[in-house]
């Protein structure tokens, strides 16, 4: 259990943040960017206290450092998307205190019900977070609908490929099933950080009871489970 850090701000609030050098590997940055870093990563496991109020680890990772195409009223009126830290509101504020109460009794989340509460877009950070705070792990993300995950899969991306040069993870691998994270080293093997799997459950290879089944996942999503016969997974 990590004991939660004290901290005055959010880091997308702060203005000392020492410059990253994007040419050198983490451990060859400056010492204040190692210590700067470093902190905030424990922010991420632990979750941080802000004025009073304690941060989920994901609620702060999601609101600094995840980013999405989200859309924004134009100058005009029009509606455009703008590549964006998702904003501080209370439908992530009920997700993190469900996740909180939900490890408390060991059970799972279910969230359902309503239109437009970026439900995709949080899903997609809870398998980045994941991935960065359990490294050696596999998450596993079920679904019936192929478009359906496909969205999943590409939100991810974009957060997986805008996310703060000292939080990174190399993409190794990245098709329809599977994305692997981590280093490639020089002899060609593979370092992996977090595994990321993509299961349809409607593919006819494979019964549908067993697609969720198997090993010990660091994570796990069963996406808009209303529209297939979930019960057999």
């Amino acid at each position: 259990m990590y004991q939660a850090l004290t901290s005055k701000e959010l880091f997308i609030n702060r203005t000392d943040i020492p410059p990253y050098d994007e040419k050198k590997d983490f451990w060859e940055q400056s010492t204040d960017v190692i210590q700067c870093f470093t902190e905030e990563f424990e922010k991420m496991k632990g979750g941080v206290n802000i004025g009073g109020y304690w941060f989920h680890p994901w609620l702060y990772f999601h609101i600094n450092f995840a980013k999405f195409m989200i859309p924004q009223v134009g100058n005009y009126g029009d509606v455009v998307d703008v590549l964006m830290n998702p904003p501080l509101d209370d439908n992530v504020l009920l997700i993190a205190d469900s996740l909180t109460r939900a490890k408390k009794e060991n059970k799972g989340l279910v969230m359902f019900g309503t239109r437009g509460f970026a439900k995709s877009q949080d899903l997609a950070s809870i398998q980045h977070h994941t991935s960065l705070i359990k490294p050696g792990g596999t998450f596993k993300t079920v679904g019936g609908s192929p478009n359906d995950l496909d969205d999943l899969k590409n939100m991810l991306v974009t957060s997986l490929s805008h996310i703060h040069p000292a939080f990174n993870l190399n993409t190794l691998v990245n098709n329809s099933t599977t994305i692997e994270l981590g280093q490639r080293l020089k002899d060609g093997s593979k370092m992996m950080q977090h595994i990321i799997r993509i299961i349809n459950a409607d593919a006819e290879k494979e019964a549908s009871s067993e697609k969720g089944a198997g090993g010990n996942p660091s994570g796990f999503i069963l996406d808009e489970a209303g529209k297939f016969d979930c019960t057999k997974v």
